[in-house]
């Protein structure tokens, strides 16, 4: 019988759905003991009842709070967000000064450009902080490996990312469809594809039961990773919501944003997209991560699509599959690197499987 020094977790999350899979299952790692770090509010203890496991207030007016809950921690799964620039990196830079390995799923290029910065204090503490252990870059980079075993040169890479209804990332995915909304199309791309080559928003006809989504360009950090990474002449990213209100609402915001009417998601415009989640029919629940890979093998060129499918309000679990494949590897393995990165290249897509296939997300090629 294996027997496991079980190892002080702590995730640090709010209330929804995503914060609920990610706490779930890191508690269900044998090595783990999970501790939830959770805002003041009157649900914080049914919450973490339904997740069955500890928790602690997280006060945002007491910074002590925070110093015990760090306490005995050996990692710390930061899922409570925004990930968007350098004053969002104060719990990052505590687990790095305290030794403690980290984890978020933040994927903005700004946060992800003021993250790498962390890496010398981390090194110097022996931990290892991640960020982007999300669908972008995580998810995405795993299935653009696996397509890129195709080829002997890679050209492009084309990203989708179309969360369903009860996900959670409306106001995420529109914000970043609102970054690129006001750059020139020759600038979206990494390495300035012309804008007569790339339309502002293309439909996707997805397996079943996504079927067709209208995806806009945005703001993702596998831009300027999948150069590096893969090589690639041209990344593309794209983002979209579920059709009906939601998604008329998106376009509309994308085309005031692009005219130079409004500069950033307004609190008014905000909640637009969340009265327009809750009208948008139930079975858009569904959500999509699609790849496409094109370049060339023996001298032909090829297309590979890679397209997961997460039906049954089973989004999150998708996203949430990187952070807690990575924090059971860092369980049963150990931790053998130190500093600060991006999640590309760390788990492949035969790691994210075992996590996937615990709920109702397959994965289609063609």
């Amino acid at each position: 019988m294996h027997t496991f020094l079980k190892r002080r977790v702590v995730v640090l999350g709010g209330y929804g759905e995503f914060s609920r899979r990610v706490a779930s299952g890191i508690a269900a790692l044998a090595p783990a003991e999970c501790v939830l770090g959770l805002p003041p509010a009157s649900q914080a203890t049914a919450f973490a009842s339904r997740v069955g496991v500890p928790f602690m207030v997280l006060d945002p007016n007491d910074p002590a709070s925070l110093h015990r809950l760090l306490e005995g921690a050996f990692a710390v799964v930061n899922v409570r967000g925004p990930f968007a620039a350098r004053e969002h990196l104060v719990i990052a830079e505590l687990c790095a000064q305290r030794g403690v390995h980290y984890v978020d799923p933040g994927d903005t290029r700004t946060y992800l450009t003021e993250f790498a910065r962390l890496a010398r204090l981390a090194r110097d503490h022996d931990a290892l902080l991640v960020t982007g252990a999300g669908a972008a870059p995580a998810v995405t980079s795993a299935l653009a490996a696996m397509l890129a075993t195709e080829f002997d040169r890679i050209s492009e890479i084309q990203v989708l990312l179309s969360p369903g209804v009860g996900d959670e990332r409306e106001l995420a995915t529109t914000r970043a469809v609102l970054e690129r909304a006001g750059v020139p199309l020759a600038k979206v791309s990494a390495r300035g594809r012309e804008a007569r080559d790339m339309a502002w928003s293309q439909k996707f006809d997805l397996p079943d039961p996504v079927g067709r989504r209208r995806g806009y360009l945005c703001d993702l950090p596998d831009l300027d990773l999948f150069l590096r990474h893969f090589g690639a002449r041209t990344v593309i990213a794209r983002a979209g919501l579920a059709p009906g209100l939601l998604s008329k609402l998106l376009a509309l915001l994308a085309a005031l944003r692009r005219r130079g009417w409004i500069a950033q998601l307004s609190p008014f415009a905000a909640g637009l997209v969340r009265i327009g989640a809750r009208l948008t029919r139930a079975e858009a629940d569904a959500a999509a991560i699609r790849v496409a890979v094109r370049g060339s093998r023996n001298g032909a060129e090829q297309e590979h699509v890679a397209c997961l499918i997460g039906r049954a309000s089973a989004g999150p679990a998708m996203a949430a599959a990187p952070i807690v494949t990575l924090v059971r590897t860092w369980l049963e393995r150990g931790v053998r690197d130190a500093g600060a990165l991006a999640c590309i290249g760390l788990l492949d897509f035969a790691d994210l499987k075992p996590e996937l296939a615990r709920h109702d997300i397959v994965l289609v090629r063609t």
